[in-house]
């Protein structure tokens, strides 16, 4: 049996031939890419301060904080937790290549019935909206760490994505954003609860999607 030797591929597209990128200022082909650029597309590089990369600076790091608290909670946050990790890789899959992003559930959830629970938590989950304490405990603690990560992602997106004269270039982004602040809200609010439901109890909590 012959071995295959692994090939190289890119980073972005993970085709093994990798587009020629263009300087976004000049249009021109760029042979050696400086330190000072890097790229926003497969086919364009941009100066490090331009403000998308400031946005995916922000979302590689809130896939970080997501990745720790994989390691340090424990068995019934893994569920969300994977979830989470995968969806803040599509958001940043989704911007990179400029392709729409599909809906995608957490824990089960749907973007809509994760809504409905978020701001309905004393009827769905017994427990009133929250202010994060320390009495609450170091799970809560941590989420709440993560929460204000995917907020400021939300916020970073929403300066990129919403133009002076608030034209939304990437609604499904920002959406999938506030979205995933709300599934992490309903984690603390479970984290708190003294005898929080089961994910199959807690799905039929939630109600039938909007139509």
């Amino acid at each position: 049996m012959t071995k295959q030797t692994p090939q190289p591929v890119h980073v972005l597209t993970s085709s093994d031939h990798p587009p020629q990128a263009c300087c976004e200022l000049c249009h021109q082909p760029v042979g050696k890419k400086p330190d000072t650029l890097t790229h926003l597309t497969a086919d364009t590089l941009v100066a490090k301060n331009d403000p998308r990369l400031a946005f995916r600076a922000v979302l590689d790091s809130t896939i970080a904080l997501t990745v720790w608290l994989q390691i340090e909670l424990a068995e019934p946050w893994q569920p969300w937790l994977t979830d989470i990790r995968s969806r803040l890789g599509n958001i940043m899959r989704a911007d990179a290549l400029e392709e729409s992003l599909a809906a995608q559930s957490i824990a089960g959830f749907s973007e809509a019935q994760l809504h409905r629970l978020s701001h309905q938590p004393l009827r769905y989950l017994g427990h009133d909206h929250l202010v994060p304490e320390a009495r609450h405990g170091r799970d809560v603690a941590l989420l709440n760490l993560l929460r204000g990560k995917v907020r400021e992602a939300e916020v970073t997106a929403a300066q990129v994505f919403i133009t002076p004269q608030f034209a939304v270039q990437r609604a499904d982004i920002l959406q999938a954003l506030n979205r995933l602040s709300s599934a992490v809200y309903v984690m603390m609010i479970l984290g708190v609860t003294d005898a929080p439901p089961a994910l199959s109890q807690l799905q039929q909590l939630g109600g039938e999607d909007d139509h």
